[in-house]
């Protein structure tokens, strides 16, 4: 019959190409592995880094919201006329911080919110919680009535803390 054509099949990789594939599947599960064991790694020190932030400031007194496991941590400022006093004296030590109050926030309910990261490292962390405790000290922020006290002196540990009543 006259116009008919025949479909043709073709390989979507070239047999001569077939060692190249296996390779790039080889290379790509061996990447995907590193990635995935990468991904744990930060997940794991963000966790980490998480966990010891929100505990050093709750030992210092400050009032702190939200999950404890979520690296979006609020601290209480509580006075509307604290938050940009808090927020410059924050820039004033080259620390970031994002402080909060209304509309966003109830009138009585302003904060700070600091964001963590699992590229931080605890010496950066530890120069943070440095100048958040002046500056909460500096503008009497430190509301807690029930810090949490260190049992003995020996460094961070979760199972090293309880909660006391002031």
């Amino acid at each position: 019959m006259q116009g008919e054509r025949k479909a043709e099949y073709k390989e979507p990789v070239p047999s001569s190409c077939s060692i190249l594939g296996a390779l790039l599947h080889h290379n790509y599960s061996s990447l995907l592995k590193m990635v995935m064991t990468c991904g744990k790694a930060r997940v794991q020190q963000l966790a980490e880094n998480t966990r010891y932030f929100r505990r050093r400031l709750k030992e210092m007194g400050f009032i702190i919201y939200g999950n404890e496991d979520s690296p979006v941590v609020p601290l209480m400022l509580y006075m509307p006329a604290k938050i940009g006093a808090f927020g410059r004296e924050m820039l004033k030590r080259n620390i970031g911080v994002v402080v909060v109050g209304f509309p966003a926030t109830p009138i009585i309910e302003s904060r700070a919110r600091f964001c963590l990261s699992a590229a931080h490292t605890k010496e950066m962390l530890d120069t943070a919680l440095k100048e958040i405790n002046e500056v909460g000290d500096l503008l009497q922020l430190k509301y807690s009535r029930h810090r949490l006290v260190p049992i003995l002196d020996r460094p961070f540990d979760e199972t090293t803390y309880e909660e006391t009543e002031d």
